[in-house]
């Protein structure tokens, strides 16, 4: 399954130049975030890395080549889920490189500071995010798939909007005012687990079902 993340690593590999482009634009696009601009650029970036891999691999064909060699179809699926985790580590460097840089020369755009705190609410944006649009990619492919973008990307930022809104109301149930950090962070991690282990599932069901 490793050999199936480098794999994608190395398909990527034309655009981790341009990957640096594609931060100083988004700081520029983000600005107004004020702390939460690294969280929406390591998204933005590393969803971005996700739909690039879908389409390198559509164009060269690789759904036929590697179902006609001894590969099991989960270790197929789950090298995708394992590469969204590579595409935020390669995103958060470029983004710290840049707003670095940014900040160096006194280019007033950069205004978050990249921490393990962004990195970590990036990741978990972008497996949210992979989570509902992977299930997609492997029932419909590349093509068909790709449409549908859009509306995974703004109805995740609705239900993101949505659910910071319900969090705060139920802060006021008791339960949750008392339980400490560790119980809030754990009902996250469970939930977060849930949902891709759900969508690792479906997509593994979906993608056995295709014919190439």
């Amino acid at each position: 399954m490793i050999t199936l993340v480098l794999k994608d690593l190395l398909l990527q590999k034309k655009i981790l130049t341009t990957m640096f482009i594609y931060v100083f634009i988004f700081s520029f696009a983000f600005r107004s975030l004020g702390e939460y601009q690294p969280v929406a650029i390591i998204t933005g970036v590393s969803y971005m890395l996700v739909m690039f891999a879908g389409a390198w691999e559509d164009k060269n064909n690789a759904d036929r080549l590697w179902n006609s060699l001894p590969v099991s179809k989960w270790q197929i699926v789950g090298s995708k889920y394992l590469s969204v985790l590579a595409y935020v580590a390669l995103a958060s460097a470029a983004t710290w490189i840049t707003m670095t840089v940014l900040s160096l020369v006194n280019v007033s755009v950069a205004m978050g500071a990249v921490s393990l705190v962004s990195i970590a609410a990036g990741a978990v944006s972008v497996l949210l995010l992979s989570s509902f649009y992977l299930p997609i990619y492997f029932a419909l492919g590349y093509i068909k798939s790709r449409y549908l973008n859009f509306v995974i990307y703004f109805a995740f930022l609705f239900l993101a909007n949505a659910l910071s809104g319900l969090v705060g109301r139920l802060s006021a149930v008791p339960f949750l005012a008392n339980a400490g950090s560790a119980v809030l962070l754990g009902l996250g991690v469970g939930s977060m687990a849930l949902v891709i282990a759900v969508s690792f599932v479906l997509s593994l069901r979906l993608y056995t079902r295709r014919e190439f």
